[in-house]
């Protein structure tokens, strides 16, 4: 079971290259209309183009509740033999996730201060906290979050799981609650929208609650997930097609010409299913598994790389072939190449052992 988290972390990662990608699909679908840059044309809403980006995102939909699982269940490996994980343990791990993020960040500031952005002092310290340095980031403040907390719920996983669970369920149905009324155009306290924010913890601790919780109860899991395992498989076949419908449903009702995408109660048990079902099939081995596990491996380094690379990757493609930004068939799968090979070709060069930086490649990649 161990190596089925480590395959499940590295489909999140394929997942998160191809949401990233899916993100300047809309950009170029919205902003590059007419073969350049130009001010936002909503007209595409509704095409084969927007509606196979759509399919992409909610395809990879379960990849962040995938990651999170992950680090939970390791947290409990790393706290098998205690009552609570190590306050030394916590330490290293959010220094493992702080130090790389850092770097990153400073790279992306030094790109951004090249093409004129400026910010204030506050703004690169309050972007640097959010993880509002690039779209993606989000997630290092939010994890970095969920390692702080990991004492607190593991002696509450060891006390009584059930209503650990429970209770995380609930902050999460309070906070997609809100979401709701937001959609809906509902004047909602500021004080609490501020908690539906993605680089705050509410909305994603189930994941890592639920990492935790299979953690100590790994073989409990595998038989009730093993049980049901066809079930949760035609579950996430059926709400892959439902989520789609779902949200062109509330962006209807919010009366926008575009919504950006958020997940929803429906994706949670998308996510859900998904992930039950990837594990409940241990015997099934996917094709280049030994790729994938190694992917797994390096997950940290290929998440915080890949935001800047399709970035330039991106850029570039406008600036010297542009046609190909009008195409999405074209332009997904090279984006797909460079977000996942480039980060990956990068952790090589560093790591080989004639680099004269392998000695920072933890720094770099984590």
């Amino acid at each position: 079971m161990l190596k089925r988290f480590l395959l499940l972390n590295g489909l999140a990662t394929i997942g998160v290259v191809m949401n990233h990608a899916a993100g300047w699909g809309y950009t170029a679908l919205f902003w590059f209309t007419f073969g350049e840059w130009g001010d936002v044309n909503f007209s595409a809403v509704g095409s084969p183009s927007y509606f196979g980006l759509r399919f992409i995102e909610q395809l990879i939909a379960f990849s962040i509740a995938a990651f999170l699982v992950v680090s939970g269940f390791f947290i409990a490996f790393a706290a098998r033999r205690s009552a609570s994980v190590s306050w030394g343990t916590v330490r290293s791990r959010i220094v493992y996730l702080i130090v790389p993020y850092l770097l990153w960040s400073a790279a992306i500031f030094l790109f951004d201060f090249v093409q004129g952005e400026r910010y204030t002092p506050r703004q690169y310290v309050v972007r640097l906290l959010t993880g509002g340095v690039t779209d993606g980031y989000y997630y290092v403040p939010m994890l970095c979050q969920m390692f702080l907390l990991s004492p607190l719920l593991v002696r509450l996983a060891r006390w009584n799981w059930r209503v650990l669970l429970g209770g995380t369920a609930v902050i999460l149905l309070a906070v997609q609650s809100i979401t709701y009324l937001q959609i809906m155009g509902t004047a909602v306290p500021t004080w609490l929208t501020f908690w539906t924010q993605a680089w705050l913890f509410p909305s994603n601790l189930l994941w890592f609650t639920l990492g935790i919780i299979v953690g100590f109860n790994l073989t409990t899991f595998k038989e009730w997930i093993g049980r049901w395992r066809w079930l949760w498989l035609a579950t996430a076949v059926l709400l892959l097609p439902l989520g789609i419908l779902e949200w062109e449903f509330w962006q209807a009702i919010s009366g926008e010409p575009f919504l950006p995408t958020r997940l929803t109660l429906l994706d949670m048990l998308y996510a859900a299913a998904v992930i039950f079902s990837w594990l409940a099939f241990e015997n099934f081995t996917p094709p280049r598994a030994q790729n994938l596990n190694d992917l797994g491996a390096k997950s940290y380094g290929v998440y915080l790389a890949n935001s800047p690379v399709l970035d330039v990757t991106a850029r570039a493609i406008a600036a010297i072939l542009p046609f190909i930004m009008l195409h999405q068939l074209l332009l997904q799968p090279i984006l797909w190449v460079a977000g996942l090979g480039i980060p990956l070709l990068l952790m090589a060069i560093v790591g080989n052992e004639r680099s004269p930086v392998r000695t920072y490649y933890k720094y770099i990649f984590g």
